[in-house]
Parts: C-alpha cells; structure tokens; sequence
C-alpha cells in the first residue's frame, strides 16, 4: 500500500511503481473489446506519463475468465445444438403458417420458443428476440401482444435466442435469419 496526500504525489507514486515496466490494464486499443475497455483515459494518460508501456490484459483476461472445462464447454455445446434445432422450428413454423395463409405474429414465435427451452431444460435471462422485417433492424424493439406484428409472405425473419442448461452452464448465443 502506498499512501499520498495530492494529485502531485499520486504521480509520483504511480511513477515509483510503474516506470519502464510493462503494464497490462483493462484497456482494448480503439475500443475494440468494449467490454475490456475500462480505464478512464486519464489514467492511461498518466501510468504512460511516467515511462510505463501500458498493453491490453486481453488475453490474460481471457484466461482467466474465457476459459472452460471439460464440463462448461460440452455444456455449452449441448445448449447451442438444442438453440439450433429450436431456431429451424421456430423458422418452419412461421413458414408453414404463412403457407397456411394463418400467419403466426412475432410474440407468438417468441412464447413457441420459451415453450420449447423449457421442454429441452433450458433457461434464458431474457428474450428471445424475434423481429420481422423492419423490426429485425432495430436493436430494441421486443415483440408484444399488445401490438403484435404478423410474420408473412416476403419477410425477413430474425430469431436471435441464447440460452443455458437449467441451473447453471454455458450460455450459448445464436443469431438466425431466414426470408419467407
């Protein structure tokens, strides 16, 4: 621990501890890993001020919080093959009640697929997402029976799920498009 009364001797003390070192911070170039990216440019501007070469603790962060076990990773593999075959029905049954002339509305895809990661032993924090057309371009919309948008003849239809195994795992994400 080191102690220091003003920003002067704050300086000094950064300076003591970092000078011509290598310093690995929760810094992405560009903002690359907006996740990643956490130190106020100012103290990048500073720890740099003193002599330090500072570098992106990226791939340590990786390491550390990026890898899996055995266990993580084959669950997560079974959540993702569950996510895929959920999707493709999700997919086909808006095609067929559009074939059908009974078009499904957007809201109503999203409950099939909750139905459907209950039935798998899946669990979700939120969502999914599903959005026809221009909805599909718009990063915030949710779906709502209070305002339900059919699924017809000529629409995009974006299906963006993620899901775990119940009680724990390995998220896995996938993002789906088709055109009917």
């Amino acid at each position: 621990m080191r102690v220091y009364s003003g920003w002067r001797a704050l300086e000094a003390e950064v300076a003591t501890l970092v000078r011509g070192k290598r310093v690995a911070m929760e810094y992405s170039p560009g903002d690359a890993i907006p996740y990643l990216d956490r130190v106020p440019a100012g103290v990048l501007e500073l720890v740099r001020s003193v002599g330090a070469t500072v570098v992106s603790s990226g791939e340590l962060v990786s390491q550390v919080y990026a890898t899996w076990t055995p266990a993580q990773r084959a669950s997560h593999e079974r959540a993702a093959a569950h996510l895929a075959a959920i999707a493709r029905d999700a997919i086909d049954h808006a095609g067929a009640m559009v074939q059908a002339g009974t078009p499904a509305a957007e809201h109503e895809l999203q409950q099939r697929i909750l139905a459907a990661f209950a039935r798998a032993g899946l669990e979700t924090d939120h969502g999914p997402d599903v959005a026809a057309s221009e909805n599909a371009a718009n990063p915030h919309y949710a779906p709502s029976a209070a305002a339900p948008r059919l699924v017809q003849a000529g629409d995009v239809l974006l299906v963006d799920l993620w899901a775990r195994e119940t009680g724990g795992g390995v998220y896995a994400d996938q993002t789906w498009m088709a055109s009917l």
